[in-house]
């Protein structure tokens, strides 16, 4: 049982260095990423469940997301600079992009992870933009749709909404069975498991 302990405050004191030398190579310039960089806002999720202190970019983070979901849910559209270079988003070019799901689900994390509400963000609804088949049907393009919606549902325990519109928990689920096989096989052709 001692080894135990000395092993998980091990993996504490690597986790923490890690999430130091994360948070400086990506953020310390003074980057404050928004909806048009999620893997950036995933990255600070994780600097989040880590255990990370950096209270003050954590409330920029949040402020410029929730400012761009409001300006996005109000005026049709955002303006985010990406790499430089002014990209304009849109709730189309979320579904063009074919990550829509992707891209909600980390938002939503992000939110759940500094105990937000995912369910009023900016005015609006991100569980019920998850939940609608039309956005499911739209997000071909990641093989991980399915499981990072469910982690995104269950990371506050989120009512989905119901009707014909919206798919559900199981069916998520059913498909994450349904392609196991599949998925197992293409992590071994690639080498690497995913």
């Amino acid at each position: 049982e001692e080894t135990a302990k000395v092993l998980v405050e091990n993996a504490k004191k690597q986790q923490s260095v890690l999430a130091e030398k994360i948070y400086e190579a990506k953020f310390a310039g003074g980057y404050i990423p928004g909806i048009e960089d999620t893997n950036a806002l995933y990255t600070v999720f994780s600097l989040l469940r880590s255990g990370y202190r950096a209270d003050s970019f954590y409330q920029e983070v949040y402020k410029k997301v929730i400012d761009q979901l409001y300006t996005l849910n109000t005026k049709g559209a955002v303006v985010a600079s990406v790499g430089g270079k002014d990209s304009l988003i849109t709730e189309q070019s979320l579904l063009d992009g074919k990550y829509a799901e992707t891209n909600y689900a980390k938002i939503v994390l992000l939110l759940s992870a500094m105990g937000k509400d995912a369910t009023n963000a900016g005015g609006m609804n991100l569980i019920e933009k998850m939940a609608s088949k039309k956005v499911y049907e739209a997000s071909t393009e990641s093989y991980t749709t399915d499981a990072t919606m469910l982690l995104a549902f269950d990371s506050k325990n989120y009512a989905l909404p119901v009707g014909k519109d919206y798919v559900t928990r199981t069916e998520l689920v059913n498909n994450l069975v349904n392609v196991a096989d599949s998925e197992i096989g293409d992590a071994i052709s690639w080498g690497m498991v995913d």
